[in-house]
């Protein structure tokens, strides 16, 4: 939780090797990410809720982890008495991770890049691309 460090290392980062975006996964810290971004003209990506409004224009999209819909499935799963004894594990196929709707950017992104977003979602989800992870390797 130190938004001024943060500031500083990426400030410093930038002024030594250049680059487009960075991908802040640093809790209260992305604030200060965010404000160097800023500082730097160049973007960030949040992380686990939607952070976009908090430098608008800076924060191209939030990866949101979206606990709100894992907690419904669980909750519906009870509810029907269907839960198993098993870990569950939750993607984009049961809409709990996605990007934010990118209010403040989709313009900066444009309609070409947008669309393929959405075009590797879709081939995720029905399996044609398959996001290797720690349950699947």
């Amino acid at each position: 939780n130190s938004p001024k460090e943060a500031f500083e290392v990426i400030d410093n980062l930038y002024n030594k090797m250049k680059f487009d975006i960075v991908y802040a996964v640093a809790a209260g810290t992305n604030l200060g990410v965010f404000n160097a971004c800023k500082k730097n003209n160049i973007f960030s990506i949040g992380v686990d809720a939607d952070q976009d409004y908090l430098v608008p224009g800076v924060i191209l999209t939030s990866a949101m982890k979206r606990l709100d819909n894992a907690i419904v499935l669980i909750i519906d799963l009870i509810i029907n008495n269907k839960l198993e004894p098993k870990n569950y594990v939750l993607g984009l196929k049961e809409d709990c991770v996605s990007l934010t709707e990118m209010k403040y950017t989709k313009e900066i992104i444009g309609n070409k890049v947008l669309n393929q977003i959405e075009d590797i979602k879709k081939r995720i989800i029905n399996g044609e691309i398959l996001i290797k992870t720690v349950f699947n390797y």
